[in-house]
């Protein structure tokens, strides 16, 4: 798993240009005591959790992000599995 933390303040942005029904991504959230908690798992395999702190957003992903210039973030496209 891959961690990211966004500091309070800072933007949170997500690329997923190659995604164009998000009809087709599952989630699930639940208000926890201290946090927003959410999992996301999109068609290309991609797997994300996020807690949403005061504070803080915390992102496990089960990829490596591309930080992009402006401070987003992309997925790839193809999420490499386990054989």
């Amino acid at each position: 798993m891959y961690t990211y933390i966004i500091e309070h303040g800072a933007k949170l942005n997500i690329r997923t240009p190659w995604l164009t029904d998000f009809s087709k991504i599952k989630t699930r959230t639940v208000q926890r005591p201290d946090c927003i908690y959410a999992q996301f798992d999109y068609p290309n395999g991609w797997h994300a959790e996020v807690e949403q702190h005061a504070d803080s957003i915390v992102i496990y992903s089960n990829c490596q992000l591309t930080e992009n210039e402006d401070g987003s973030f992309s997925v790839p496209e193809q999420i490499s599995r386990p054989s």
